[in-house]
């Protein structure tokens, strides 16, 4: 992959935590390519990009996929694309609409900031040694301004992931975990016209951010 970005791509910046891998990767002398022995994780990509839009490709380790997609998601500042080979599972999960079973927070963060498609569906069968789970290479293409412009992104975050705390109770119950009283929560359904009986997965983005407003 990054024998193919670098011939391809203006600069290519090769993090890499694993120090087995990185006497391969400097076989590869170019003047295009830096290579970090460091944890993508804990990196400020602000001191190698600076004000310059730059792109995130990957195949990103499943475990830590999550974590990644939201370290993606803080830098998007001057981020303009992702494309990630992922857990099939995870990139259905990004992809999510209101009303599926795999619609969660991580589905409305995203979707407000970026389109997102999943390109194709990979066997475990192409992989050496096999996984045991089906992986998906996903695109997401940064919006040129969001959806909802959020106030308090971590909140909003926080807000999401006590709405859908439990996914088989109703909204209005799973909200009581913020420790508004009781009338306060109902008097924003009210006023935000949300039926507060809908699971969350049934709620939209737009519904979201005006309960969250709301109880701001």
């Amino acid at each position: 992959m990054t024998s193919l970005l670098v011939k391809n791509a203006g600069k290519v910046i090769a993090i890499e935590k694993d120090k087995s891998l990185i006497a391969s990767l400097q076989k590869q002398k170019s003047p295009n390519l830096t290579i970090l022995n460091k944890d993508f994780l804990y990196i400020d990509l602000s001191q190698f990009v600076e004000s310059q839009k730059f792109k995130l490709v990957g195949n990103l380790p499943y475990s830590l996929s999550s974590r990644i997609l939201f370290k993606a998601l803080a830098e998007k500042t001057n981020l303009s694309e992702c494309h990630f080979l992922l857990q099939k599972e995870v990139a259905e999960r990004l992809c999510a609409r209101p009303g599926s079973k795999k619609y969660a927070p991580v589905s409305i963060l995203f979707y407000n900031f970026f389109l997102i498609k999943i390109n194709f569906t990979i066997a475990p069968g192409s992989f050496q040694p096999p996984p045991q789970v089906y992986s998906s290479f996903i695109s997401l293409i940064k919006r040129e301004s969001p959806i909802f412009v959020l106030k308090d992104e971590r909140h909003f975050k926080s807000f999401l992931n006590t709405a859908f705390g439990q996914r088989r109770k109703k909204l209005s119950n799973n909200l009581k975990a913020l420790n508004f009283p009781q009338i306060q929560i109902e008097q924003a359904l009210k006023i935000t016209e949300i039926d507060g009986t809908l699971r969350p997965e049934q709620v939209t983005l737009e519904q979201f951010v005006k309960l969250f407003n709301q109880l701001q």
